[in-house]
């Protein structure tokens, strides 16, 4: 007559649990068997939306992506350290998010029992400030080279108008572009 516990390891996958005695007068019990998986496989998660190192200037961000397994009706948005619940359909999550000027992480979660996946930490900066140019020209004649620089990395080059002139604008031949 009595109760014992003992914590037992398993191995990933199967394993079928039965459970013997004998008592006092030499008689063996065998329980049921009892078939108990181990699951050691974690969801596979991934942020399609937006892409990892992002510049823009836009703070609402769409965050797109996919988990693989079937069963995860949720996943958890890790925003810059602070979590937040996202439904899961078809194996798709969708939301949009307000980011903050300057650089943001991004991480998304799933857990099945005890199995966590996670995308990794993507990285999307927001910039709102406008390169400062400089202009600098050349001693007039009937014509003048002019030169712009910027502090900034910039997506293209400078276009200069002349007059206010919408006939006259100039798209700038890059010398030195960084």
């Amino acid at each position: 007559n009595g109760t014992f516990s003992q914590d037992i390891p398993l191995v990933p996958g199967a394993n079928s649990v039965i459970a013997t005695a004998v008592d006092k007068a030499g008689n063996i019990g065998n329980s049921p068997t009892v078939t108990v998986t181990f699951d050691t496989t974690k969801p596979v998660v991934t942020i399609t939306t937006p892409q990892n190192n992002l510049l823009t200037n836009v703070a609402a961000q769409e965050i797109k992506g996919t988990v693989d397994n079937p069963a995860v009706t949720s996943v958890t948005l890790y925003l810059n350290g602070t979590p937040s619940t996202i439904s899961v359909s078809g194996g798709n999550f969708n939301t949009t998010v307000p980011l903050g000027s300057g650089s943001n992480s991004i991480e998304v979660r799933a857990t099945v029992g005890s199995n966590t996946g996670t995308s990794g930490t993507i990285n999307v900066t927001v910039d709102n400030t406008a390169p400062n140019l400089t202009v600098g020209m050349t001693p007039p004649t009937n014509s003048i080279t002019v030169t712009v620089a910027s502090d900034k990395a910039l997506a293209e080059p400078p276009t200069v108008t002349i007059n206010a002139t919408p006939l006259v604008t100039f798209i700038m031949n890059a010398t030195d572009v960084n």
